[in-house]
């Protein structure tokens, strides 16, 4: 297993190279990073906003979720869980931890990860946290974001194979 880790760990890092931070704070509009860092900072205090131009529903309300529960539902409206369980968010905190250089952001980020993992186990696929569309979405947004991780040596083994375990429960939900 640890000959296939090291094979993982090069090709993710192959795969980052195309993602270099200096050519992110080089593309990204000024005004947009400074929108990414405010959002990745409220990431930092459990705190969303889902007012991108491609949410769903969007909305400017930022609201605080604490104590902190996957299917907390601040507005009434089952669309923001499905929206907090995407995760599509947390590649704001990758992006603010390139333009920064603060480890904090990666870290957040792989908590809020590894917290879903352990807050939905299989035995609550079918639920709020775990519809289809946004369990297919979850999948597709952890992956480059785990691919870095490897990349930047920025998760251990074990954390790894948690998280791919839950993938493949939920590819095989999904299935």
């Amino acid at each position: 297993m640890g000959l296939q880790i090291e094979q993982l760990k090069n090709r993710a890092k192959e795969y980052a190279k195309a993602y270099h931070e200096k050519e992110v704070k080089r593309s990204v509009h000024k005004g947009e990073m400074e929108e990414i860092l405010r959002q990745a900072e409220w990431l930092m205090e459990q705190k969303f906003c889902f007012c991108d131009r491609w949410d769903m529903e969007p909305c400017s309300t930022v609201y605080e979720v604490s104590p902190f529960s996957w299917d907390t539902c601040p507005n009434g409206d089952p669309e923001w869980v499905y929206m907090l369980n995407r995760q599509e968010y947390l590649k704001k905190m990758l992006m603010a931890y390139w333009y920064t250089g603060q480890e904090r952001y990666v870290e957040g980020m792989k908590q809020y990860i590894l917290d879903w993992v352990r807050q939905n186990p299989k035995e609550t696929f079918g639920s709020l946290m775990t519809r289809t569309i946004d369990t297919g979405i979850r999948c597709a947004s952890w992956t480059p974001l785990l691919l870095h991780l490897l990349a930047m040596e920025r998760i251990k083994e074990e954390e790894l194979f948690e998280i791919l375990e839950s993938m493949e429960q939920q590819f095989l939900y999904l299935y």
